[in-house]
């Protein structure tokens, strides 16, 4: 497919749940944003050489997406791998932090999930710009800040407004839209993980 983007689960037990609630209740991005095609797939690695297992993350106890997606599929599987991060995600500690759940890029590179009200001031300059909310949702308003080309904009309000207005004339929906229906499909998945835990 050409990438992956996964979640490490903490163990085996919690990656089955979650990979059995996914098969039943994650929404594919063409019935999320009306297109025609889907340019990831849904898969887990639970034993070597499986039909369903990850291409680029050979991790014992990860789920996520293999992909070759744009805007906005690919803002969507991510964030919703953020929050499949937030439920059963394996940490790494942080110096001066704390322990906090990762997610995993290409089978190597491990990136931390904050959630801005629990971490609040630790977070480190360097992560604001990915800090989630409880249900691991993050506006696409903050997605360019913290590229080398947003530090060095004069006006960086205009800076982020002419980006959002290109993304938006790209994949042809307000990105407001866009940002709309990935945060409600990330409140329904955390509402039924919720009642699925009762």
């Amino acid at each position: 497919m050409g990438y992956s983007v996964t979640t490490h689960a903490k163990n085996k037990e919690l990656l089955l749940r979650m990979w059995e609630f996914m098969l039943k209740h994650y929404v594919e991005p063409s019935k999320v944003f009306g297109t025609k095609n889907n340019y990831s797939r849904l898969a887990i690695n639970i034993k070597k050489e499986c039909e369903s297992g990850l291409s680029y993350d050979h991790a014992r106890l990860a789920i996520g997406f293999d992909y070759n997606a744009c805007e906005p599929e690919w803002d969507y599987i991510f964030l919703v791998v953020r929050w499949m991060t937030l439920k059963i995600g394996q940490t790494k500690l942080i110096k001066n932090v704390g322990e906090v759940p990762f997610y995993v890029y290409d089978g190597y590179e491990k990136r931390p999930v904050f959630v801005k009200n629990i971490w609040k001031d630790k977070i480190p300059e360097k992560y604001k710009s990915s800090a989630v909310n409880k249900v691991g949702f993050r506006s696409l308003s903050e997605k360019f800040i913290g590229c080398p080309a947003y530090d060095e904009a004069k006006n960086k309000k205009e800076w982020i407004n002419k980006h959002l207005e290109a993304y938006a004339e790209l994949i042809e929906i307000p990105w407001q839209k866009v940002d709309d229906k990935i945060h409600q499909e990330l409140k329904k998945l955390d509402a039924k993980w919720a009642k699925e835990l009762i």
